[in-house]
């Protein structure tokens, strides 16, 4: 797989995991926190509907309260103020004060004075038989004093408050109760409702109680109910009120998840090519065509000073692998040239060796003939004798710089095959010229040679053999210019001789 590729796939697998944390962690987190605020806010409303309901019935109390320690009361109950229906019971009374019901009730449990009106509408009620039957049920004289409760009566829900009666300085006996209602119908929920700000249903149930007066439960994605229940004396659901809430939190939370998730996709796809861009311009392009420059160096080896091309303002990383790569190119340059030099070149003379020779006579021989001169020091094995190898180590190297010094104007190059012996190749030149030339360097090298306060003065015999004429191979000419080089020693020395195939008389 190429870089590229790893880049994007890189960039892909970290936008992948990015937007699953943020679908299947983040989200949920922040929806979760949107709902409990959506439930916080419907469970509030609740509140406040429990709130209104335990404000109505300590109204009621309080209400029944003041009524019940009035002396115009205590005396109704002890038969003492026999028209107090006339004085107090008037339809101003339920509609200022917003009961339906009053009874009095005296200290024999029987009924002295009831009477039961529509506050909204100023109609009389008439409480039956079976009103006062379900009374008795819920009133226990021992058992319910001063208290507010609720049950189930003809008229629906009602809630009742229960008084004991008392003479308004608080001496004396109770002279029975005093019973206030209020019933729960439709115009008190849509007072409620109005007043609360709060839209609701509700509904009579028959059901045993439980522990809790809420629940809240999710209806769909949009909305969320709460429930909410009141108990009658026995412990019973008598009514249940049902809050609908739409979810606005919930909704504008998930409504602000999608945007995001849109502007974090686009976000996302735009800085994915911007990333991709300047990844493949700062470093994958870079990388690339290094690996090409290194590709063509690799394939163009025999190429000195090949380099890879370097930014001229980078500093980067890669810049910096590039200079690091040019020194380590220069460095095997230089490594390659001293492997070179020692494959090639004779160590003590700097002359090319024997290997050399073979490299470049069969890399000339198909073009041009030329002629091998095959070259001994006379006498060399005497001067090691007499002055000892390191005299003669630097003879032969002031001999090869007289080699060098000829070879400059001819066409052609001097080889060192070994010990005192030598080999040159001239290429271009005809025999008069070979003759007068090689007769120069007889000359030069029989010069005296000065060597640590020694004078050395020797000859040097040469044989000559030519290609093609005489040998088709480099060791065939080799082997032929040694034998007259021989024949040059064993003619006097200090001479040169061609080839001659002939035994030499």
């Amino acid at each position: 797989m190429k870089l590229k590729m790893k880049v994007f796939n890189v960039i892909l697998i970290c936008l992948l995991v990015f937007f699953i944390v943020l679908l299947f962690i983040i989200k949920p987190i922040l929806l979760e926190s949107a709902a409990k605020l959506d439930e916080h806010r419907l469970s509030t409303k609740m509140d406040n509907v429990l709130a209104y309901i335990e404000s109505e019935t300590d109204d009621l109390q309080r209400l029944n309260k003041d009524w019940a320690v009035w002396d115009d009361t205590y005396n109704l109950l002890l038969g003492e103020y026999p028209n107090y229906e006339e004085v107090n019971l008037q339809k101003e009374t339920f509609t200022n004060n917003e009961v339906n019901l009053m009874i009095f009730i005296n200290e024999n449990s029987e009924i002295i004075e009831e009477k039961a009106m529509n506050y909204d509408t100023g109609i009389n009620l008439e409480l039956g038989e079976e009103f006062v039957e379900n009374l008795s049920l819920l009133i226990d004289k021992k058992s319910n004093k001063e208290r507010t409760l609720f049950g189930v009566t003809e008229f629906g829900l009602t809630m009742l408050s229960v008084e004991e009666v008392y003479p308004s300085n608080g001496e004396g006996d109770s002279a029975g109760l005093l019973v206030m209602g209020k019933f729960l119908e439709a115009g008190y929920f849509d007072r409620m409702q109005k007043e609360l700000a709060t839209s609701f249903s509700y509904i009579e149930v028959d059901e045993a109680g439980n522990d809790g007066g809420h629940e809240i439960s999710i209806t769909d994605n949009t909305m969320i109910n709460g429930s909410m229940y009141l108990f009658d004396e026995f412990n019973e659901q008598m009514l249940r009120l049902d809050i609908p809430m739409q979810r606005s939190h919930y909704m504008e939370e998930q409504s602000n998840m999608n945007m995001l998730f849109l502007s974090f996709f686009l976000a996302s796809v735009l800085l994915t090519m911007i990333l991709f861009y300047l990844l493949d311009r700062l470093i994958t392009s870079r990388v690339t065509g290094l690996s090409t420059e290194l590709r063509t160096i690799q394939a163009t080896k025999d190429e000195k000073n090949a380099r890879v091309e370097v930014d001229k303002s980078g500093s980067d990383e890669i810049s910096m692998l590039k200079h690091t790569i040019n020194d380590l190119l220069q460095t095997l340059d230089c490594k390659t040239e001293e492997v070179k030099n020692l494959a090639f070149y004779d160590q003590m003379t700097g002359l090319p060796n024997r290997y050399y020779l073979y490299q470049y006579s069969f890399k000339n021989k198909e073009q041009h003939s030329f002629y091998t001169i095959f070259m001994d020091i006379d006498g060399f094995k005497s001067v090691n004798d007499t002055y000892g190898h390191l005299v003669g180590d630097k003879l032969l190297n002031k001999f090869s710089l007289r080699l060098r010094e000829f070879m400059k104007d001819q066409t052609g190059f001097v080889s060192r095959l070994g010990g005192d012996e030598f080999i040159i190749l001239l290429e271009d030149i005809d025999n008069e010229k070979l003759e007068e030339q090689l007769d120069r360097l007889l000359t030069s090298l029989r010069r005296e040679y000065r060597i640590d306060n020694t004078r050395i003065s020797n000859s040097t015999s040469m044989g000559i053999s030519h290609y093609p004429k005489d040998g088709e191979s480099l060791d065939e000419l080799i082997q032929m210019a040694d034998k007259a080089m021989y024949q040059a020693k064993e003619n006097g020395k200090n001479r040169w001789r061609y080839y001659n195939p002939k035994p030499f008389t």
